[in-house]
């Protein structure tokens, strides 16, 4: 088993079908494979070797998928920063699984003289769409896949424990495909045809569904960030059939005062998590999408993540 799979397997059987789509930027399967291989090349070109971390501070974006992707096409391990930590938990996660390479959104930069001083190890820094991380991607030159899989480290994705610092774990290839797949098994398990990505993608979660979209060879759609007004907009514009939300979301989502004017009628599944729902914000749900499919899962970040669907 191994992450980058989806993407060979799009580029054959789909090239044309529409993959990512980020605001203007919309790329066919062809076009993601070939910057997928090209952001390897460029990773290579810093000295990132097999099993190096790389880690990024990033709202959602196509570039954010381009480092998760990139970074196992090059061999590496993600280590994707939650943007809610200080500079000093950020610091502590970058030193703790020796990360040396770290990709910032512009939003996050007056976080990094300190990150930078409490993280001595980091080699390489780069603010997402400067003109040198553009030069850096130009210059490079396409690579193969470097073919880690089974055993080999994907990923180090911290979370939060009840005491003291995020606790870092080490999750594989084969952790984090088995366990999209064993959701995609399930009973109308598999992703739709479009998957609109609101939760945050440096949560596991998020990536949970970010994977099993690409290998079902879903058209994966990003908001920045979880802001109501903004993903109803992208739904109806869209015409997304597929999203992920926790409780808390579909009741802000449904309690906007500009609810019902969007056109939601492409929805067809509502996928959530992270908390229990209450049986007075499910009967709600029921009766303004009285044909949509409801799907909860449970899981945790050492289960990579899905345990229940």
């Amino acid at each position: 088993m191994y992450l980058t799979q989806c993407l060979h397997r799009g580029a054959r059987s789909h090239p044309e079908a529409i993959a990512t789509i980020d605001g203007d930027r919309i790329r066919t399967w062809r076009a993601w494979h070939a910057d997928i291989a090209r952001f390897g090349g460029a990773l290579r070109a810093l000295g990132v070797q097999d099993g190096d971390r790389v880690a990024m501070l990033s709202r959602n974006s196509a570039d954010f998928v381009d480092y998760i992707f990139g970074t196992i096409w090059a061999g590496g391990a993600i280590n994707p920063v939650n943007v809610r930590w200080t500079p000093r938990e950020i610091a502590y996660s970058l030193s703790n699984c020796a990360t040396r390479v770290l990709f910032v959104d512009p939003a996050f930069v007056g976080k990094l003289d300190e990150i930078r001083s409490l993280a001595p190890g980091l080699e390489h820094v780069l603010i997402v769409g400067s003109d040198e991380w553009q030069e850096w991607l130009a210059s490079a030159t396409p690579v193969e896949d470097a073919g880690r899989s089974g055993d080999d480290l994907a990923a180090v994705m911290y979370t939060g424990g009840t005491t003291g610092f995020p606790k870092g774990v080490m999750l594989s290839h084969r952790n984090l495909v088995s366990a999209a797949l064993g959701v995609i098994a399930c009973p109308e398990g598999r992703t739709s045809d479009s998957f609109i990505h609101t939760a945050p993608l440096f949560h596991v979660g998020a990536l949970a569904g970010l994977l099993m979209a690409a290998i079902c060879g879903s058209t994966s759609i990003f908001v920045p960030a979880f802001e109501p007004l903004a993903v109803l907009a992208e739904i109806e514009k869209r015409r997304a059939t597929e999203i992920f939300l926790v409780p808390t979301m579909m009741r802000m989502l449904i309690d906007h005062p500009e609810f019902s004017r969007f056109d939601l009628s492409s929805l067809r599944r509502i996928r959530y998590g992270a908390s229990p729902i209450d049986l007075a914000l499910m009967d709600r749900l029921l009766s303004l999408f009285p044909s949509m499919q409801f799907s909860q899962a449970y899981g945790m970040t050492e289960l990579g993540p899905t345990a229940t669907s």
